[in-house]
């Protein structure tokens, strides 16, 4: 199943007038939303595909168009998406992966909160770092590279973290270590 979605307040709850996904085993996501939008708003639709084996979320940012109000609805949202799941464990989710991984709070506690409910069945979360469009900067490339070691140390037993990276992003990886010496 894919979708494309551009709104993060549409609901935290399965909603009644979608199909069920009752054999979905793969899911996959575009996302596009303004910066520091809730992406937890979403894994309703984990909780509900029992059989799903394989996530992927393709996440593009735009700048915020109502920054005042951006803060109190992310609290509020990631509050209710943590309940709505809380204690939720998938039995068969074993791949995650996120492309366009910014390292920015909403992605990590994205992958912090699909590590939660992956914890007994997970054995990969790929991120994928992607160029935005403002460019690769190496504020942003030490970010995700901090943000990937917190995840990595809080990874479930027998899963693993995998980056992979674009070219664009290696050499501006590479680059802050040049600048370094």
């Amino acid at each position: 199943m894919k979708l494309a979605m551009r709104e993060s307040w549409l609901t935290l709850h399965y909603p009644d007038n979608f199909p069920r996904p009752n054999n979905l085993r793969e899911l996959e996501l575009d996302l596009t939303l303004e910066a520091g939008e809730s992406l937890l708003f979403f894994t309703f639709f984990i909780k509900a595909a029992s059989l799903l084996s394989r996530f992927r979320a393709r996440i593009i940012y735009i700048p915020a168009l109502h920054k005042q109000y951006v803060g109190i609805g992310v609290r509020i949202l990631e509050r209710a998406a943590r309940e709505a799941t809380a204690g939720f464990v998938h039995k068969r989710l074993k791949v995650v992966k996120l492309i366009g991984f910014t390292g920015r709070r909403t992605d990590y506690k994205l992958a912090l909160h699909l590590l939660e409910i992956g914890r007994g069945s997970l054995k990969k979360i790929i991120l994928q770092p992607t160029n935005d469009s403002h460019g690769i900067k190496i504020k942003r490339v030490t970010l995700i590279e901090k943000r990937s070691k917190q995840l990595e140390a809080k990874l479930p037993p027998g899963a693993k973290l995998v980056m992979l990276y674009s070219f664009k992003f290696f050499l501006a990886y590479n680059f802050k270590y040049f600048l370094n010496y």
